[in-house]
């Protein structure tokens, strides 16, 4: 019988030296993920999937990266030791009525847009998820990785290191240029240019003078992108800038119906995934929205009081988590690692790819999940499995990696590897919440 360790000893607040080395003066310095990309996988056959490293390496590097701030704009956060989770956590669809973030009246269809999303992939990973967004007048559409991470638009124009499609300011009567430098490091090298504001559209909804960042120069390593730039969702407060993001201008010029947007994405399908701004939909849900309300307005950071490992068993945890988008898989401190895997039998460490991989019994009967505001949430075991550590392998690679040393003691990323089973709903009001509903994607079984 499973016997699971005690509760762990996390820290109530995030600790960690937030002093950095500052960037150059008027040089605006700020981490986040920007991945690279396979461009083939040994195998398609997503249950004989062979696990390639090279993606999931780069992106712990740009995840520690992105997330290098995250002790400063979390700094006294508390969380409640009292709401620790227990092998009794229960299961979504015990879920009661909502604890409704109602829309008041009938929603004004003008005042939403539903945009499409493609999802990126290389081989059975679902790598990232983008938008066409709209830049200048007239109009330059672009590509655009859509980010709940971080909180900068931004786009390359004139730059010579870039290889995708650029936005050209010399074409848009609405241009502003300034002379404001504007830089953004990644785990594996940085983008860099001016700060500038422009008219954005995305879904026939408009701001008129958005601030964004136009990139000269990106370097050889972040090359490989399907994407031209990349918009952040989160508060505008954690934004190299610190001006309001496309979101945040959108709620500011009362042209959303409501303050939320909602993502839904697809599994494994080049095309049927989508962002709802201004509204939710539910025909990407199979049942109701449950509220959970976001430690503060930074990131979409919420409180996680255990993971459940089998129906039965659920490690007790104490951290904060962030609702990523612009990351791929699940991130947790080597400590909740270390304990998730021992209590899986036959999990060992992947010492063969590096730090922070655990491999498991392929054939292991689990029923993962986080345990949020008293209920479970599951993750696929499709999105789980990285793939076989060699072809028929009994060992496969575990979707929840550790992070180093020097990251936060109680801080974790929920990426698509979690938002994909589940319809999430970023809700801007008062003190924000982060809403779940059950995604198609676990009808379909894809």
């Amino acid at each position: 019988m499973l016997k699971l360790v005690s509760t762990i000893s996390i820290l109530s607040i995030l600790i960690l030296d937030t002093s950095a080395a500052p960037g150059t003066p008027g040089t605006y310095v700020f981490t986040l993920d920007r991945r690279a990309h396979r461009t083939s996988s040994p195998t398609l056959d997503a249950t004989n999937k062979i696990f390639d490293s090279n993606f999931a390496k780069k992106e712990i590097r740009s995840v520690l990266s992105k997330y290098q701030q995250a002790p400063k704009f979390l700094h006294g956060v508390q969380i409640s030791p009292d709401r620790l989770a227990s092998a009794g956590a229960k299961p979504v669809d015990a879920i009661p009525p909502p604890k409704s973030v109602p829309l008041d009246g009938a929603p004004n269809l003008a005042k939403q847009a539903t945009v499409e999303l493609t999802d990126y992939m290389s081989g059975t990973l679902d790598v990232l998820y983008y938008a066409r967004m709209q830049f200048g007048t007239p109009a330059q559409t672009l590509t655009i990785d859509i980010d709940t991470g971080s909180a900068d638009l931004w786009v390359p124009g004139g730059c010579d290191s870039c290889q995708t499609k650029e936005f050209i300011p010399s074409e848009s009567t609405t241009f502003h240029g300034s002379s404001r430098p504007f830089t953004v490091f990644y785990g594996t090298g940085s983008v860099s240019g001016h700060l500038a504001q422009d008219r954005v559209a995305m879904g026939g909804l408009t701001v008129d003078r958005q601030d964004l960042g136009i990139i000269t120069s990106q370097d050889d390593a972040l090359a490989g992108s399907p994407t031209s730039g990349l918009i952040g969702m989160a508060f505008s407060n954690v934004a190299v800038s610190q001006k309001p993001t496309f979101f945040e201008n959108l709620v500011k010029g009362d042209k959303l119906s409501a303050e939320m947007f909602s993502v839904h994405l697809a599994r494994n399908q080049v095309s049927g995934s989508e962002l709802c701004l201004g509204c939710m939909d539910m025909t990407k849900a199979m049942g109701p929205t449950q509220w959970v309300p976001l430690v503060s307005r930074s990131y979409w950071a919420i409180e996680v009081s255990g993971i459940q490992i089998m129906a039965n068993a659920t490690l007790p945890v104490q951290i904060i988590a962030a609702i990523d988008t612009g990351t791929t898989l699940i991130y947790v401190p080597d400590s909740i690692a270390s304990a998730l895997y021992r209590s899986i039998p036959g999990a060992k460490p992947a010492d063969q790819y590096g730090d922070g991989f655990w491999t498991y019994p392929c054939s292991a009967a689990l029923n993962l999940g986080f345990v949020i505001d008293g209920y479970a949430y599951t993750i696929s075991p499709s999105d789980f499995n990285l793939g076989h550590t060699y072809a028929n392998s009994p060992d496969c690679v575990g979707g929840i990696l550790s992070l180093g040393d020097g990251f936060p003691s109680n801080f974790a990323i929920l990426g698509d590897e979690f938002i994909k089973s589940w319809y999430t709903t970023f809700d801007y009001t008062d003190k924000g919440h982060v809403g779940f509903a059950p995604s198609i994607n676990n009808r379909m079984g894809g």
